[in-house]
């Protein structure tokens, strides 16, 4: 939720330590925070919840030896 609708790149978001991606730097490394990307709107349904959206189907080499992170660990860390 914010005053007004706004991208934020992944480092904004995990370098502040009033969001809950406070702690993504640490754990997966800019490789992640490079790729990764948060909107705030003005919008009372946002106040009370946190949408992600995530890649569909990986398959092939680039979605899954290139990655420079785990997905997997990214996941489990989003939906423990």
């Amino acid at each position: 939720y914010g005053a007004a609708a706004r991208e934020l790149p992944g480092n904004a978001l995990a370098s502040n330590p009033d969001t809950p991606f406070y702690e993504l730097s640490r754990c997966f490394g800019n490789a992640f925070l490079s790729k990764f990307l948060g909107c705030e709107v003005p919008s009372l349904f946002a106040r009370g919840c946190t949408l992600i959206d995530t890649p569909g189907v990986l398959s092939g080499r680039k979605q899954t030896e290139d990655r420079l992170y785990s997905y997997e660990d990214v996941v489990r860390w989003f939906a423990p």
